[in-house]
């Protein structure tokens, strides 16, 4: 009776913490996940794609902005595990007539590596398709 009791607490405990989306978030956050962080744009694409990675840096990111270039986009690594919250550095490297475009986030935290990796795919499509539902972008 103690383990069935510890194991329900457990599995209320979990279902609590998981993110309760709207329709139309859920099909946001399909749609972001599942395009990848490191992508090709023509040079017609990439100027507003680039303004566009500044906006959500500048927009989301915890941590002061490092360096913000044509080339890269980068916030400073906190100085202390106690300010929790997120950092970008997003790159852009002419590869032939395209541009590469990298998106990664980081924080201070081993606890938030799954809300990285959802960041780096949410800031990724917003630059890639001007598509942006902050409601659910972790900060």
């Amino acid at each position: 009776m103690k383990y069935l009791t510890l194991l329900l607490v457990l599995l209320l405990v979990g279902c609590s913490l998981m993110q309760n989306y709207s329709v139309s978030e859920q099909e946001y956050f399909d749609r972001a996940t599942s395009i990848p962080t490191i992508f090709w744009l023509t040079p017609f694409e990439v100027e507003a794609a680039w303004q566009r990675a500044g906006e959500f840096v500048s927009r989301f990111a915890s941590f002061p902005i490092a360096n913000m270039n044509d080339y890269i986009i980068s916030c400073q690594k906190p100085a202390s595990d106690v300010i929790w919250g997120y950092g970008y550095r997003i790159t852009k490297m002419r590869t032939g007539e395209n541009y590469r475009i990298e998106v990664s986030c980081f924080s201070n935290s081993k606890f938030f590596t799954k809300k990285e990796r959802q960041n780096e795919h949410f800031a990724a499509y917003f630059i890639r398709n001007n598509v942006l539902m902050s409601s659910i972008i972790h900060q």
